[in-house]
């Protein structure tokens, strides 16, 4: 806990609820193993159904005859 790195792990452990008995325990996959088992399967799905949205309104996917914002607004909303 005496460098940046080691207050972060430290936080992240205490507020997230998971045990790290080393600075050095701490990696992406560590956080994503754990991020994956919080979420919910509903969760995800809207999450990357927004994302594929949110690519078409910014001109980076196409999607013929439809209205994006309001697309986003019933996912958001459900």
């Amino acid at each position: 806990m005496l460098s940046a790195i080691g207050r972060n792990v430290l936080h992240c452990s205490l507020r997230y609820g998971f045990v790290v008995r080393s600075g050095s325990e701490l990696n992406c996959q560590v956080i994503k193993n754990f991020y994956w088992q919080s979420v919910s399967r509903d969760d995800v799905d809207k999450a990357r159904i927004l994302l594929e949205l949110l690519f078409v309104r910014l001109g980076n996917f196409r999607l013929s005859n439809c209205d994006v914002h309001s697309l986003i607004v019933a996912l958001c909303t459900e």
